[in-house]
């Protein structure tokens, strides 16, 4: 790896780790999701009691207890908690432990989310390692830069949510099984198959990483090795039901039954994403999304170069119609697709540089659009003049399109210079700016 590209890696890790840290146990406020004590509670039970213990509102557990946290929140503490596998919550107890969280009635925000700041920062390296190995350096860093300043990452990010966890395990997963293919090397594949296998330890929708990695085996004929795969990832998977089994089999046979029908899934579940954006539990316009969706759209059209974003999406999409759709307040469940999105973006991005193209035309258009919603008029108001004298800008962005003389094309790239340095200083604004207030 070039010199140069290792110091602005880790200016971009630099500016995603003070963007992400910015509020972080302010904003998203305490009390977004719940579950953020949920999964430390479950570690920290298992690891000083020996018993799976946390909170669950489902009447399908046999013992139930009223609890009432320090700071007066009501819960149902049940046991054994079985409605999700363990590795995550054994992951968030030992930091909050490590973090000086005696137990679970100690434990506070600031024992945990130190560990959402480490995914975060680890799913931008993890872009761009995987951008950088299938398009190169420059891909690569603009993926990471991206992901590490879209606003709805950034602030989704500070929080200890099961999502912030696979995201990372998820591209080393395809990372790995990326590397294989080029180099046929056994350990990027057994390495892809493990951490695939304790993905679905943390959560059972993680079978998505598995699925990616399998749907890439099988784009490139290896048959035989999506059979040894998905035999692997199962294998471990079944640890789960072993769980379960030793100790309590109805309970957690009955957990299952609910969980296969308890989401919200109706026909507009789908178009939810694009109708009802969500960061936590509220709903927050980002146009960075709307950009990544239409440009992931494009990818489609060669999939033989874009395989591996279009599977990874692909993969966890199909988990999320089949189960997770338009859960009210749950923002975190449309996190993994996001640094998809980034890399999409990035791809053409380069790639409307380098060719005429109106993407940046429309791309800079609802992002702008968008950030100048979160920042200006809350502060100045609405502006017809800024909006229009934007929207102009914009417009100079693909000139060169309809007109192809140089000094149109020297006209286009001093709008887009201009139009993207403003567009990052309403990211910044957007994002050191944002509350729930």
């Amino acid at each position: 790896m070039k010199k140069i590209t290792i110091i602005s890696l880790l200016c971009i890790l630099f500016l995603g780790f003070l963007l992400r840290r910015h509020n972080y146990l302010t904003w998203p406020r305490e009390g977004s999701t719940f579950d953020e004590y949920a999964w430390t509670w479950l570690g920290m039970n298992i690891l000083q009691k020996g018993k799976p213990v946390s909170w669950s509102p489902h009447p399908q557990y046999k013992l139930r207890t009223h609890y009432v946290s320090e700071k007066g929140t009501p819960y149902w503490l049940v046991e054994p908690y079985l409605e999700h596998p363990p590795l995550f919550g054994l992951i968030v107890g030992s930091y909050a432990l490590f973090s000086g969280a005696k137990d679970m009635r100690t434990v506070d925000i600031s024992h945990i989310r130190g560990l959402a700041l480490i995914l975060g920062i680890s799913s931008i390296l993890m872009v761009f390692l995987l951008a950088r190995e299938m398009y190169g350096d420059e891909i690569g860093l603009v993926s990471s830069f991206l992901y590490a300043i879209i606003p709805t990452v950034v602030v989704g990010s500070r929080i200890v949510q099961n999502e912030n966890f696979f995201i990372p395990g998820f591209l080393l997963v395809l990372y790995a099984m990326v590397k294989y293919i080029k180099v046929k090397r056994t350990r990027y594949f057994y390495g892809s198959a493990i951490v695939a296998g304790l993905l679905t330890l943390a959560k059972v929708p993680w079978w998505s990483a598995a699925i990616g990695g399998s749907f890439l085996l099988f784009y490139h004929r290896m048959y035989a090795r999506v059979i040894q795969y998905i035999c692997l990832v199962a294998g471990i998977f079944s640890l789960y039901f072993l769980w379960g089994y030793l100790w309590d089999w109805e309970v957690f046979i009955n957990l299952w039954r609910f969980q296969l029908h308890r989401y919200d899934i109706t026909f507009d579940g789908v178009f939810s994403l694009f109708t009802n954006p969500m960061l936590v539990d509220r709903s927050f316009l980002d146009g960075w999304l709307y950009a990544g969706w239409f440009a992931f759209f494009i990818l489609l059209s060669n999939t033989k170069r874009h395989a591996v974003i279009i599977f990874g999406l692909l993969s966890y999409f199909a988990i999320y119609i089949f189960g997770i759709p338009n859960e009210p307040g749950h923002g975190w469940y449309r996190y993994p697709f996001y640094p998809f999105l980034a890399i999409a973006l990035a791809v053409v991005f380069i790639d409307a540089l380098k060719y005429r193209s109106l993407f940046l035309f429309f791309s800079s258009t609802v992002i702008g659009l968008s950030l100048f919603q979160n920042t200006w008029e809350p502060f100045f108001g609405f502006s017809y003049g800024a909006y229009r004298l934007f929207l102009i800008l914009c417009g100079l962005t693909g000139i060169s399109y309809f007109f192809h003389h140089k000094a149109f094309r020297k006209i286009e790239l001093a709008s887009i210079i201009f139009v993207f340095l403003l567009i990052f200083i309403l990211n910044i604004w957007t994002i050191l700016g944002y509350n729930e207030q």
